[in-house]
């Protein structure tokens, strides 16, 4: 009887075994197709944050411009002004408004666009962070599944050898409970 629960057991095994091979084979697969979109939305991630940085870059430029322009222009209308009277001063004030809402509405958007990149910079981080920590997941799982089809193939030559060997035994156990 200790033979047969032996075996049975031996049986067990090897089934677990192989059927844990198998299931972790089709995630394996499964996860190295989740690694290969990873890697793409990573690259995609890098050149939108890139194209980011260089329009940040040219808005920065171009507002330093247009301040630099600002307070180049600036000085003149306010001679303007002294020079007439009263349209002067009025196109003057009227002037400085408009422009220095503009360049507000530029340094708004130049702070706008810094938090974008920003952020864009640490969810990148983050992608690369997590697409090795499912690269480090995956080996591991690929040591497990190896190891999973080793023992399965242990475990079931042995219950062919200790099947082989213990025949005699089985046969007449069957025998004699039938």
């Amino acid at each position: 009887m200790r033979r047969i629960l032996t075996l049975f057991l031996l049986l067990v095994l090897t089934i677990g075994l192989t059927s844990s091979y198998l299931f972790l084979s089709d995630k394996i697969t499964t996860g190295r197709q989740k690694i290969v979109a990873g890697e793409k939305q990573l690259k995609e991630g890098e050149e939108m944050l890139a194209k980011g940085k260089a329009k940040l870059a040219r808005g920065k430029q171009q507002l330093s411009q247009a301040k630099s322009g600002y307070s180049s222009v600036k000085k003149p209308s306010y001679l303007l002004a002294a020079g007439l009277p009263v349209a002067g001063a009025v196109l003057a004030l009227a002037g400085d408004k408009v422009i220095g809402n503009k360049i507000s509405q530029g340094d708004q958007m130049v702070a706008e666009g810094s938090r974008k990149v920003k952020n864009g910079e640490e969810q990148l981080e983050a992608g690369k962070l997590e697409l090795q920590r499912g690269i480090r997941h995956l080996k591991m799982a690929n040591r497990i599944r190896i190891a999973c089809g080793i023992g399965a193939l242990f475990f079931a030559c042995l219950l062919v050898r200790l099947g082989y060997c213990w025949r005699g035994t089985l046969v007449k156990i069957v025998k004699f409970s039938s």
